[in-house]
């Protein structure tokens, strides 16, 4: 298929916005192979979200093959989302052919916070922490908070183990390791 791929899907359907849920001691577990034609793939797609919170959920994904964009997490004008003491186990067996962020936002995203996570990336797939990425609302996105999470990224690509696309405006970054 075509567009864009989401194996959980919090984007708004009838104008109805997912908000308020609790995601807890859960896990995921999926493999992605897609083709040319294949468009974005996200895990976890959210749009115009808002107070949601993932606690203590374990994402184990496989990557064999994207040709498109890959994002574990994206987010699009959503507000005040919580991710805490998450596991994000990624064997990266291919670098994805599009842009390719372990957590994204973009498009006004603001206040969400991540904390205690602990992201594992292996093999010899590229995955970077890229937060804020270009989008239609360019220069929107602010106040994320990161703290106290772990990331063991075993293969960064050349933009670096975190980066910012679109600039950084009152994010918080503290205790990481």
């Amino acid at each position: 298929s075509t567009g864009q791929s989401h194996f959980i899907d919090m984007y708004n359907a009838n104008n109805v916005y997912a908000a308020g849920n609790r995601i807890t001691n859960c896990t995921f577990t999926l493999t992605i192979n897609t083709t040319a034609s294949q468009g974005d793939v996200h895990v976890l797609g959210m749009f115009r979200t808002h107070s949601n919170v993932f606690f203590n959920n374990t994402f184990n994904v496989t990557v064999n093959s994207c040709y498109g964009y890959f994002f574990p997490v994206e987010m699009y004008r959503s507000y005040y989302n919580s991710f805490q003491s998450n596991r994000f186990n990624l064997a990266m067996n291919a670098t994805p052919g599009g842009t390719h962020a372990i957590w994204g936002y973009r498009d006004s995203s603001s206040y969400n916070r991540f904390v205690a996570n602990t992201v594992t990336t292996t093999g010899p797939g590229m995955m970077s922490l890229g937060l804020s990425q270009a989008g239609s609302f360019v220069s929107t996105t602010n106040h994320t908070y990161l703290g106290g999470n772990v990331f063991k990224l075993n293969a960064v690509p050349v933009t670096g183990g975190i980066y910012w696309q679109n600039g950084s405006r009152s994010d918080t970054l503290e205790f990481n390791t």
